[in-house]
């Protein structure tokens, strides 16, 4: 049976049935029938609005993905402008350290990497001396250091000078007086058993610029080396101090 939809309405045969109109025996169509045409018109418009929904959802989800892509680019380039320069530094780095008749290292030395550094070794080694000759090695105290009440302590058994030599690198914009020094800083530091001890500060060629500690705390404080906060150098026996220490309670301090 031929049939068409006609703004709302269902073509039978050549007779149009409405979907409000009212079952009419006179026209021969049977109860039956009506019934099933009747339904089929309310199934065809039910489909019909269905799929205009679907449309229409389809093109708010269009326009959200749209929103959500231009969104999730700018949210990249924000991100990518906060991105930092993750390469390694290229002044303020400790490349060399050179220990003599230093706690338990008679000579010493040891090259470093501009970024992680692991250094292993059986207990007595000497890993955490290594530790404490840099840190006197920028100038700490023999208190923050926990290896004495005095620095003169620190020289090896039998020996009566000892010597920590620390070269920094020195490049880029963020060096310190690259005129004078160059690429690279020396920092050494002379312990004695008898009379004054002393620093030496020097260029890339050896060539000493000052014995002034407070240049050394000038080079420092450019290169935000605090060798007195455990953040930068923490000894084992700090770490102790730390974990047997610490509660709660001094956790919540400010």
């Amino acid at each position: 049976m031929p049939s068409a939809e006609d703004d709302g309405e269902e073509v039978i045969g050549s007779k149009r049935l409405h979907e409000d109109s009212h079952f009419d025996p006179s026209n021969g169509q049977s109860a039956l029938e009506y019934m099933s045409q009747l339904l089929e018109t309310k199934r065809r418009k039910m489909t019909q609005t269905q799929q205009d929904s679907n449309e229409s959802e389809d093109d708010n989800s269009d326009e959200d993905s749209s929103e959500g892509s231009e969104s999730e680019s700018e949210d990249s380039d924000e991100e990518n402008d906060e991105v930092q320069d993750s390469s390694p530094s290229t002044a303020g780095v400790i490349e060399r350290l050179v220990l003599k008749n230093f706690m338990c290292h008679e000579s010493f030395e040891l090259n470093l990497s501009p970024q992680l550094n692991f250094i292993i070794g059986r207990n007595g080694s000497g890993k955490s001396a290594i530790l404490t000759g840099i840190s006197v090695g920028l100038g700490a105290k023999a208190s923050d250091t926990s290896r004495g009440s005095s620095i003169k302590s620190l020289i090896k058994d039998g020996k009566s000078t000892a010597r920590a030599i620390i070269t920094l690198a020195n490049r880029g914009e963020d060096a310190f007086q690259p005129d004078t020094f160059g690429s690279k800083i020396i920092i050494e530091r002379k312990i004695q058993r008898q009379g004054a001890n002393s620093y030496a500060i020097k260029s890339e060629s050896g060539k000493t610029v000052s014995t002034k500690k407070q240049l050394l705390d000038e080079i420092l404080h450019k290169f935000n080396i605090t060798v007195d906060n455990p953040m930068a150098f923490l000894s084992q026996d700090k770490a102790r101090e730390f974990l047997t220490t610490t509660t709660d309670k001094n956790l919540k301090k400010r």
